[in-house]
């Protein structure tokens, strides 16, 4: 269970899809007590979106690719750091 995701990270959250890889709860958890007995009155379903975040972290950190996958995540992060400041130095260099 968790609200949707807004930010994006290493861990890929909005790749992740709602009632797929997560049960989704609203920003401010007003809906869990609705969730947790949606879960209890389906034990299957939620086992299987349980399975699919479980495969998709793991495809993520142990696939043969990941490392690979890991080294290109690490090498555009820089790449927008550098982006980022090289525009901001251009938009505030008086010069």
């Amino acid at each position: 269970m968790m609200p949707p995701p807004k930010l994006t990270s290493w861990l890929m959250r909005e790749r992740i899809e709602p009632w797929v890889h997560y049960i989704p709860l609203n920003e401010d958890g007003s809906n869990a007590e609705e969730i947790l007995k949606w879960i209890g009155d389906h034990d299957r379903e939620a086992h299987k979106i349980a399975e699919r975040a479980t495969l998709f972290m793991y495809d993520l950190l142990y696939h043969a690719d990941a490392k690979k996958d890991d080294q290109e995540v690490k090498k555009q992060i820089v790449e927008r750091y550098q982006q980022f400041w090289r525009k901001c130095h251009e938009t505030t260099n008086l010069t």
